[in-house]
């Protein structure tokens, strides 16, 4: 053995273990200036991993927004990099949390949930693309009812910026999801697939502005729930008073089971049902299919001009 190669590793080591550290001491600030804003709390944020990966743990972690109509809080979130190659992420969720919209609050709990990141290269940490992995997940809302989806997958990929605002491509896929208590229309599980884009007034990094959206085009949403399928391109648009409002030209396999889900959903009454099937049958298919007009505007839903009720946002 060369007797230079013994203190050449040790160079090396050193030399790594500086890169380390360095590394350690650059994540641990980036996380701490995204999460130092007002809005977010937590109750510690450390680094571990030593030599070939940073794992960070956030815990105790509180997050508001939306002048605090909208609330996250779990008891910790972990992002792990391999020290190699610090700009893939992988995101760890509790198997517990809690969310809040509005005055209702809403219990998650899951098997697995997950994600993989990749990042730019650069001081502001821009996001190129996710996706978020989750399996068994039980949601309990504070007013009594709950959720359970077998699988939930969502993806986020960057696609450019415009005079319009930041585009982001986005899918997204629940299947296995099943309410209680059950819907009078099917106890059968429903599937929703949602394809589309959205636009946001600046990109996601680590400084965390701008990431309400513009607007959401949906190039194709569907839902499978026995024996209905509805699919069809929309748009949903948020104005700078806060307003939303969403249209959506809908194409559904059969009028029949469109009113009965709607009706077992209490979006209709059994009058509101009759005014529906009328104004549909003109342009309902012979093989039962429709195609019809869907829009939300002034928190006040219709479909084929039917009003269905109001729903609050939070």
């Amino acid at each position: 053995m060369p007797r230079f190669l013994p203190l050449l590793l040790a160079v090396l080591a050193v030399l790594y273990g500086g890169y380390w550290f360095f590394g350690r001491a650059g994540i641990e600030q980036a996380a701490r200036d995204a999460l130092d804003r007002p809005g977010i709390s937590y109750d510690s944020l450390n680094t571990i991993g030593f030599p070939s990966r940073f794992d960070t743990t956030i815990e105790g972690i509180d997050l508001e927004m939306a002048e605090g109509r909208i609330g996250w809080q779990a008891p910790f979130f972990q992002l792990f990099m391999l020290s190699y190659s610090p700009h893939k992420v992988i995101a760890v969720w509790p198997d517990r949390q809690s969310l809040r919209l509005a005055d209702r609050t809403f219990d998650i709990q899951s098997g697995r949930m997950r994600a993989s990141a990749q990042v730019g290269v650069s001081a502001s940490v821009p996001l190129r693309q996710a996706t978020l992995e989750a399996d068994t997940i039980d949601v309990t809302a504070s007013d009594g009812g709950s959720a359970m989806i077998a699988r939930a997958l969502l993806a986020i990929r960057e696609a450019g910026g415009d005079d319009e605002g930041h585009r982001y491509d986005i899918f997204g896929e629940l299947t296995g999801l099943t309410f209680l208590p059950a819907a009078g229309y099917s106890d059968s599980p429903a599937a929703i697939r949602i394809d589309g884009a959205m636009i946001l007034d600046a990109p996601i990094d680590r400084q965390m502005t701008g990431l309400l959206p513009r607007r959401i085009e949906l190039r194709d949403a569907t839902l499978r729930w026995a024996g209905l399928t509805l699919s069809g391109p929309g748009e949903i648009a948020f104005g700078a008073n806060g307003d939303v409002t969403a249209t959506a030209d809908f194409q559904a396999s059969d009028a029949t089971a469109l009113i009965e889900a709607l009706q077992s959903l209490g979006r209709l009454t059994p009058e509101g049902a009759e005014t529906l099937a009328r104004a549909l049958a003109p342009v309902t298919d012979p093989d039962g299919s429709v195609r019809f007009p869907l829009e939300f505007r002034g928190g006040a839903l219709r479909v084929a001009g039917i009003p269905l009720g109001r729903i609050t946002l939070p």
